[in-house]
């Protein structure tokens, strides 16, 4: 009986052990993905002036590029908008950005988009777009 039962641990713990690494390499040519943003996407009534906007990716990122780009011209964006550095946090999953909202406005921003594909894991793969949009009350 301890024979069949050392056996089968054997035959278990072989098989785990042959799917790991599969299952490892598929996660490190997997596209990173936004796991959340700060604002929620979809936010209304946030305070006018200045903001943290926050995106967090489920895997460690290249912390030299980023594409965070309107996603329409109807969309105020300029440079005077942005009140920090473009920065990743320590852990290099979260990317950090202030910026000075006006009032009254709705915001709408590809994270990575079809064209631009800046957001890449630290392996090279490239983000899978993603929107964020949200809105600030009016005075």
């Amino acid at each position: 009986m301890k024979t069949k039962f050392l056996l089968l641990s054997a035959l278990v713990l072989g098989t785990v052990l042959s799917i790991a690494p599969a299952r490892a390499a598929a996660d490190k040519s997997a596209a990173p993905v936004v796991v959340k943003t700060v604002p929620e996407n979809g936010a209304t009534g946030l305070p006018p002036g200045i903001t943290e906007i926050r995106i967090t990716f489920n895997k460690k990122m290249q912390t030299d590029a980023f594409t965070f780009y309107p996603i329409d011209d109807t969309v105020p964006f300029d440079k005077s908008m942005i009140a920090s550095k473009p920065r990743f946090d320590k852990e290099q999953k979260t990317f950090v950005l202030k910026l000075n909202l006006k009032p009254g406005t709705k915001y709408a921003f590809w994270i990575n988009s079809p064209k631009f594909n800046n957001f890449r894991d630290t392996k090279g793969n490239r983000a899978t777009p993603s929107q964020l949009a949200f809105e600030t009350k009016a005075e």
